[in-house]
């Protein structure tokens, strides 16, 4: 709609924010030890664009180390897992890469939540989670104790040794 007054016509937007967020993991039972790398992705699927974007991401300590992150846009704040947009503008996306360490089993579930001043008109797609399992490799051969058919390398399928073990 538009107001007139002395021959100056003054525009207002109205609208809202529609907010999402996405995450993925590049391995989804990574052998601890090895590094898997997070996607991060914002998006502003509103009308207008939203003001002051948070995305809230922080590794669990438990089961990750961080090895680097890397912004689209704005800043990534390691200590806290504030990721600092800005305004992302509607009908834009921004995303985060981060490269992390498995050090443990639990915990590994891994959520990012996004936030801004505006309306968010579906609240429902504010937050993802990306859940990794990771496993242990005891033969150190690359291949994890729960998908491993030979944990000890002798050339013997595991299920056969079980059945019928060596003397």
């Amino acid at each position: 709609w538009g107001y007139v007054s002395n021959d100056t016509t003054l525009n207002v937007t109205i609208g809202c924010a529609d907010l999402s967020v996405t995450k993925t993991v590049s391995n989804s039972a990574p052998i601890v030890g090895t590094n898997v790398t997070f996607t991060v992705t914002a998006t502003n699927n509103g009308t207008v664009n939203a003001l002051n974007t948070v995305v809230n991401d922080l590794l669990s300590a438990s089961c990750y180390t961080l090895v680097s992150a890397t912004p689209s846009v704005g800043a990534y704040d390691s200590g806290t897992g504030v990721w600092t947009l800005g305004t992302l503008n509607n009908g834009a996306s921004a995303t985060l890469t981060v490269v992390a360490t498995v050090i443990g089993q639990s915990g590994c579930a891994n959520t990012a939540t996004i936030t801004s001043n505006q309306t968010d008109t579906v609240p429902g797609n504010n937050s993802a989670t990306a859940s990794a399992s990771p496993q242990l490799d005891s033969d150190n051969d690359g291949v994890g104790n729960t998908t491993d058919l030979d944990d000890d390398n002798d050339g013997i399928l595991d299920t056969l040794e079980e059945n019928c073990p060596m003397a």
